[in-house]
């Protein structure tokens, strides 16, 4: 029978605990980098302060879906796209880039892709309709999956467009 008594260890702990007080107290200099953080506004050309999505794609361009409009921005400078370029609504919601290099854009009056070829007279952004209703084409978001397909989530359900297919299925 081994019995282990705590005021036979009384002054072990004791030193140990003041050990521990001491260090909690002992004041240790913190090494903190402070990053350089810049606030971006309307003031600077960005569409909208209020931003639902930012997406970055490999031409080093970061994409802002605001609430008016789409800002473009390239380190330096923001372009913006509205109604006026060919968006549906003025409210873009959700931005996706997929893996072949589509830009494509929710807004709150429907669904559009960027258009990559530039031709004379071709629209800048190309509309999908998804329904027959305005509920079909209030966006809320976007994904693409694995093998390729974009889901589009609406007021009027879920889409969902197959890679190379080219057609919307609900």
């Amino acid at each position: 029978h081994i019995s282990i008594s705590i005021a036979d260890h009384f002054p072990s702990l004791l030193k140990l605990a003041l050990l521990i007080g001491l260090l909690a107290a002992t004041p240790i200099p913190a090494i903190a980098e402070r990053l350089p953080i810049r606030t971006y506004t309307t003031a600077d050309g960005l569409a909208s302060d209020s931003v639902y999505r930012v997406v970055a794609d490999s031409q080093g361009f970061i994409w802002f879906g605001t609430n008016d409009g789409l800002s473009r921005f390239d380190g330096y400078t923001f372009v913006t796209y509205t109604t006026r370029d060919g968006l549906p609504d003025r409210s873009v919601v959700d931005v996706q880039l997929t893996r072949n290099g589509d830009l494509w854009v929710a807004t709150s009056g429907g669904l559009c892709r960027l258009n990559p070829r530039q031709e004379a007279g071709a629209p800048l952004f190309v509309v999908e309709q998804l329904g027959d209703g305005a509920t079909s084409n209030e966006i809320h978001c976007l994904l693409e999956t694995s093998d390729g397909s974009l889901w589009c989530g609406t007021n009027g359900g879920l889409y969902r467009l197959v890679a190379g297919d080219g057609r919307w299925t609900k």
